[in-house]
């Protein structure tokens, strides 16, 4: 999210970068990310630094294009207002255009939480030797299906209380909306 929002706000902010950046954003988008496992392997080596670099590329994408989404969709109207108001570039950054696209960095946030999960496990699937998808691809090559069972369970209830903690953060957050 930290790549993600700079990028998505220079994305709807200059329609020159926008040009250059979003054709490769949307290539890259719909490579799936597991896809990118071997590659990222050859690069990082077998391990942590793999994971994060996957996860990081599944994350960056598309909370980059639901955040650019966020600034092109803030109402015209305002902006007009707002230099009518005298209000300047940074002001009309910060007053108008972060505020109207703040809901959509939320969802961009729980987008790339499910997002993060979702690759997390299916990297740690193939190869991996520690975390929850290795024991689930361990225990289902050993026909322990309590185990995977409980694995599934597992990543159910983390995802869903994580989205939770960012749906009370979301409410907290846009009280004005």
């Amino acid at each position: 999210m930290l790549c993600a929002i700079p990028m998505g706000f220079l994305m709807g902010w200059y329609k020159t970068f926008r040009t250059l950046a979003e054709p490769w954003m949307q290539f890259f988008r719909t490579i799936p990310p597991i896809a990118t496992i071997p590659i990222m392997v050859v690069a990082f080596g077998v391990g942590e630094n793999s994971k994060i670099a996957i996860i990081f590329v599944c994350t960056f994408l598309s909370s980059s294009i639901t955040i650019y989404q966020g600034i092109k969709e803030t109402d015209k109207i305002l902006i007009k207002a707002a230099y009518t108001f005298g209000a300047g570039d940074k002001d009309l950054f910060l007053n108008v255009t972060l505020p109207a696209a703040f809901p959509y960095i939320l969802v961009a946030a729980r987008h790339a939480l499910a997002g993060s999960f979702t690759t997390l496990i299916a990297a740690e699937m193939t190869g991996a030797t520690i975390g929850l998808g290795a024991r689930i691809q361990i225990a289902s090559g050993a026909a322990r299906i309590d185990i995977v069972m409980m694995g599934i369970i597992v990543i159910g209830v983390l995802g869903f209380f994580c989205d939770r903690v960012l749906l009370i953060v979301e409410k907290r957050l846009t009280r004005w909306k």
